[in-house]
This record gives C-alpha cells, sequence and structure tokens, in this order.
C-alpha cells in the first residue's frame, strides 16, 4: 500500500469557536482571579512560577478541549481562540491584582487614557508612563517579597516583568493545547465520529535507526514490531523498547491508524526506571484492518503502567 498520514481536515466549526471564548473565557477569569491572589500573597518567586505554568496550561486545556469535544478540525481557529482567550485572562487578571492590592479600580490605566486621548497622541503616551510608573512602586512596595526587594523600580522593570510573565502563560497555554490535541482520538470525515484507541502497548527491544523503521511501516513491513519482547519487570539503562497506539473507527474498516514512539529508558542505580526519552517514529499511518488485527492479536499484551 502506498504510505498515507492522516491530517485533520481544517474544517472550521463555529460553534466550536464561540463554545471555546465563552467556556474558555469564562474558565480563564476565574482563573485568572485566583492566579491574581497567588501573585500577590504567594511570598515564594519558585512556587509563583510553578503557579504561573499551571494557570496557562490549565487556560490552554479548557479551551482546547472544549474546541475538541465539539468537533473542530483547525488547529489555526483553536490557536486564535486561545490567544484571545488569553489576552482577557491576562488583562483580568493585571487589573484584578491592581484592584484587591489597593491601587485602584481595575481598569484605571485603561479608563484614565479613555479621558486623556483627545489631548493627543503624545499627551495620551505621557500620561500612560506616569501610571506606569507609579504602578511600578506600587508594585515594589506591595509584593517586593515575590523575589524583589529594595532598590528602585521603573516603569521599564514593570514592562520587563509582566512582558517575560505573559511570554510564560502563552507557552505553557500552548503546551496544554499540545496535550490535549496528542491525547485527542482522530476523527473520521466519512462517518462523523472520532475514531477508538483499541491498542496501546509496549514492547521491548527496538534499538534502530528511525528512517528504517519509517521505511519498513510504510511499505506494509511490521516484523521489527512483531519480534518485540514483553517488557521485562528488570530493565537496564539504556534499554531500547517501542509504544504502540492503533486507534480504529467501528463503523469504517478502512480507517485504521498506527503510531509508534520508541522509548529509552533511563535508569539510575537502585531507584529502577525513573524516566523515559520518547523518540517519534510514526504518528497516524494509514494501516488496512488486516494489519491492524494482525497487530492486535500478536504484540505484547500492555505492561500494567501502560495501561
Amino acid at each position: 500500500m502506498s504510505a498515507k498520514y492522516y491530517k485533520k481536515s481544517g474544517r472550521v466549526s463555529l460553534p466550536a469557536f464561540v463554545a471555546a471564548l465563552v467556556l474558555g473565557g469564562g474558565a480563564g477569569i476565574v482563573l485568572a482571579a485566583g492566579y491574581a491572589y497567588a501573585a500577590l500573597y504567594n511570598p515564594i518567586i519558585y512556587i509563583q512560577f510553578i503557579i504561573t505554568i499551571i494557570f496557562g496550561a490549565l487556560v490552554g486545556w479548557v479551551v482546547t478541549s472544549t474546541s475538541v469535544k465539539l468537533k473542530s478540525r483547525n488547529t489555526l481557529v483553536d490557536m486564535l481562540a486561545l490567544l484571545i482567550v488569553l489576552g482577557v485572562a491576562i488583562w483580568v487578571y493585571w487589573a484584578y491584582w491592581a484592584h484587591i492590592s489597593g491601587y485602584g479600580d481595575p481598569g484605571f490605566v485603561q479608563l484614565s487614557l479613555q479621558d486623556k486621548f483627545m489631548a493627543g497622541p503624545m499627551a495620551t503616551w505621557a500620561y500612560a508612563l506616569d501610571e506606569i510608573r507609579g504602578l511600578g512602586e506600587f508594585y515594589e512596595l506591595s509584593i517586593g517579597k515575590r523575589g524583589r526587594s529594595g532598590g528602585s523600580f521603573s516603569g521599564g522593570d514593570l514592562h520587563y516583568l509582566w512582558a517575560a510573565e505573559a511570554a510564560i502563560i502563552v507557552l505553557s497555554a500552548l503546551g496544554g493545547m499540545l496535550m490535549v490535541n496528542l491525547e485527542s482520538a482522530p476523527y473520521n470525515e466519512a462517518t462523523k465520529t472520532a475514531s477508538t484507541l483499541v491498542l496501546k502497548t509496549r514492547g521491548h527491544g527496538f534499538d534502530g535507526e528511525q528512517e528504517d523503521y519509517v521505511t519498513a511501516f510504510e511499505a506494509g513491513d511490521f516484523s521489527t514490531l512483531l519480534a518485540l519482547a514483553p517488557v521485562p519487570e528488570v530493565i537496564e539503562n539504556e534499554d531500547t523498547g517501542a509504544e504502540v497506539k492503533i486507534y480504529r473507527d467501528p463503523g469504517d474498516l478502512s480507517f485504521n491508524l498506527l503510531t509508534v514512539e520508541k522509548l529509552t529508558y533511563k535508569v539510575e542505580e537502585k531507584e529502577g526506571p525513573v524516566s523515559n526519552s520518547y523518540t517519534h517514529i510514526i504518528g497516524n499511518l494509514y494501516i488496512t484492518a488486516d494489519q491492524a488485527d494482525m497487530l492486535e492479536a500478536k504484540l505484547p499484551a500492555p505492561p500494567p503502567e501502560a495501561d
């Protein structure tokens, strides 16, 4: 058979986009309020860094999960919805932090700028800088415990701090989006249903080169997978294996997808397996129903940790 890989159709679902904005936006606002309290009262900057990552990842997870459940198949549109929600969530966090910390009303800068806008762009910009400088001084006095104490705090410092924080939130949200997409079942446009994960297993002994595996699998040669041994109870450092997933659509015999990842075990002395490094070999390759049946029947049974 000629090699063919599953790809999202790219179809845009308006209900999914709207739901992602509404539900994701609502969740983002609630999470932003909680994050503002953590930013104000948490005294340990390292814990705050972890909270920042969790905040972004949760927003990304909620928005993308909503899109996927409502059958969105366009990653760029899903990302647009996520960026819009993130913009709202980050603004709410900043404004709400200013409110609960006692600096002023949420949206103080935006509302004040509206009053100054008619004075011209230069006056507006100068007023914005004054507001930021004042907020910077207040920020240091109120939450200098977040890793900064003593010395002066300029508006430029505040710009850099918030820009770095926003970048971490956005990157974490994209990571949450990626996790959802990796765990989402491929969607069959022919039957309008999501496929089912019928097999997820691991085998031992898979130490060839990626290019050789890809060439063989695309040609329908799965002998290296059939040669996998069950995962032993004792694993040595740098042992290799494979994780195999098969998705199928019961209503369409032609929809059978194979994904293979190479595992390299990292073992510390007297500690046992502590981590696995994954190397992508092949993802969502179309295989025949007979090939899927054969792999399901002959591959090693899933070990407990792969269930």
